[in-house]
């Protein structure tokens, strides 16, 4: 911003990577924000509203628009079982994007992401498995803290509060995560 207010002797190129800077730092600066505020309403209490939901059809339509977003990685749904459950749908697909964006983030271009919904005794289970190194078994039992990061060399955008918000998400729904 200090650049673009220099005034016109700045270079078209410059000018255009300021703008480019800017905008990306904006919209990292949100999803921060966002996340927080999500992080806040889970330290007040707050219990998200639930209805009947199609695991399945919800998960494939978060697949397909991360497929449109993601042509580093092919996303695979080799397992949808057709699985209602009580939920809510926002939380629910917030923590399919958390799950595909950690995936995509940590795996190496070009390798399998996939996604499958399973009914087992009477539960629905969401795995999301990738190619990617994996985390060491050292901090297994850290990842779901805020702030915590396994590798800050690994990410340049992630602010190690996915994790957190994907684990208050499924507390919500009664579940376990893992």
């Amino acid at each position: 911003a200090e650049l673009l207010a220099r005034g016109p002797r700045v270079s078209d190129e410059d000018r255009l990577a300021a703008v480019n800077d800017i905008a990306r730092e904006s919209d990292r600066m949100s999803r921060i924000t966002e996340a927080l505020l999500t992080l806040a309403r889970a330290d007040a209490g707050q219990e998200l509203p639930t209805e009947v939901i199609q695991l399945q059809s919800m998960v494939e339509d978060v697949c397909r628009q991360a497929r449109r977003l993601d042509d580093q990685h092919p996303i695979e749904t080799p397992e949808l079982a057709n699985v209602e459950i009580r939920g809510n749908d926002d939380a629910l697909r917030e923590l399919v994007w958390i799950l595909l964006d950690n995936a995509a983030r940590h795996t190496p271009q070009g390798c399998r992401i996939r996604v499958g919904v399973l009914a087992a005794q009477g539960h629905a289970l969401l795995v999301v498995t990738d190619d990617g190194p994996g985390i060491p078994r050292s901090d297994l039992d850290r990842i779901f803290e805020r702030f915590y990061q396994v590798d800050r060399s690994r990410s340049g955008r992630g602010s190690g509060l996915g994790l957190a918000i994907a684990s208050w998400i499924v507390s919500q729904h009664q579940g376990q995560i893992w």
